[in-house]
């Protein structure tokens, strides 16, 4: 018995965040903070690269949580250029 075939849902496409791909960065970190990175990253057996990452990605998530930050829902919207809604011949007037 083969599998169902995998769906995207209808509105995911390349350019949906669904399908963006990782970006990079570089940053400049003081010395004891790169230390703690170090220490931590060889403790639990990953590149520092990716602790680093985890600990954005998870620290924006709880930002975001607690509204400190703006959603990334909220960040679209308002980079969304406005364009008024077309209502037959009046649109633009």
């Amino acid at each position: 018995m083969s599998s169902p075939p995998c769906t995207m849902p209808a509105h995911s496409s390349p350019k949906s965040p669904l399908f963006r791909s990782s970006r990079r960065i570089s940053i400049t970190v003081p010395h004891h903070a790169f230390s703690l990175l170090q220490e931590r990253s060889d403790q639990e057996g990953r590149s520092l690269s990716n602790l680093a990452a985890y600990l954005l990605e998870s620290s924006m998530e709880r930002a975001t949580a607690v509204s400190v930050l703006p959603s990334s829902r909220a960040v679209q919207e308002q980079q969304a250029p406005r364009v008024p809604a077309l209502m037959g011949s009046q649109a633009w007037s």
